[in-house]
């Protein structure tokens, strides 16, 4: 029932959320945002029975502290200094100012997840074939490469491992194995590009302009959808343009003000963040109260 429901709702619709509720949250380094997207991805992922790898949770949990530790490394700015590192101050500013960097790539990255989920390429190549057929092909092959691309290259070391090559034994065993396989997945993509444009020469494309034929409709609830998630933005980026929300980092940590404009603000991009959740909520109570009226 999850799947009938995104695909109900039109491309551009799911193409505009995922580009505002990541655009938000790129220009403004705001925690309160950066948690609520993040909760917001959780609970679209709950709501859509969206497997989640845990190695990829690890590897989010190492981009913060990458970027927890790092920063204080290059930045210096602040006037908290805790400790100094070869005559450098260590300042609280530069290792809040990191952590918060690493969660808004992780939160950016936890998006792109179910972006590529749910825009899949048939969708990308409708929404952007009447605008730009070629842009449109560049995106859904793009999107229809990179599992491939993962998919083969776990593929080879599976073999690798099959014939005794795991890899272990310190770290230049390890980067020795890796490189092998980024040697045959270099041949393949290299070999895959060249049977992919043959494949397209021999069926005529760029000889004349083609014609495009969609199966989606933009319907009236997809208006109001649009109309709805424009609207919550709206609110959001106008507390941002205005100060109303937005923390400062430099050369101290300073909070915005707590006020009515504040919570509206934050208020319009929660909703905005968990409208997916809100939208399969609707669609399960539609769905048992047809199920009791049969």
């Amino acid at each position: 029932m999850s799947h009938s429901l995104l695909s109900k709702i039109h491309p551009a619709v799911v193409f505009l959320y995922f580009c505002l509720t990541g655009g938000i949250v790129l220009f403004c380094m705001d925690p309160i945002l950066l948690v609520t997207a993040f909760l917001g991805a959780a609970i679209t992922a709950v709501a859509y029975a969206v497997p989640w790898d845990h190695r990829f949770s690890g590897f989010l949990c190492a981009m913060v502290v990458l970027f927890t530790l790092g920063n204080p490394l290059f930045s210096h700015n602040g006037q908290t200094i805790l400790f100094l590192l070869n005559d450098r101050p260590v300042t609280l500013e530069a290792i809040v100012y990191g952590a918060v960097s690493g969660a808004m790539v992780t939160v950016l990255l936890s998006l792109s997840r179910l972006f590529t989920r749910y825009m899949t390429a048939d969708r990308i190549h409708a929404l952007f074939s009447r605008i730009s057929p070629r842009l449109a092909l560049f995106f859904s092959m793009t999107l229809r490469f990179i599992p491939l691309l993962t998919e083969k290259a776990r593929t080879v070391r599976q073999a690798q491992r099959s014939i005794g090559k795991t890899g272990e034994g310190g770290m230049v065993e390890s980067i020795r194995s890796e490189a092998r396989v980024f040697s045959v997945m270099t041949g393949w993509v290299l070999e895959n590009g060249i049977v992919t444009a043959d494949s397209m020469a021999s069926r005529g494309y760029g000889i004349a302009r083609r014609t495009s034929y969609s199966v989606y409709r933009f319907r009236a609830v997809d208006s109001l959808r649009l109309l709805l998630l424009c609207a919550l933005s709206a609110v959001t980026i106008c507390g941002i343009s205005l100060g109303w929300i937005g923390f400062r980092w430099y050369p101290s940590i300073v909070p915005p003000a707590v006020s009515t404009r504040a919570v509206a603000s934050y208020l319009a991009y929660a909703i905005l963040c968990i409208l997916p959740g809100i939208f399969r909520l609707r669609e399960v109570i539609l769905w048992h109260r047809l199920r009791s009226v049969i």
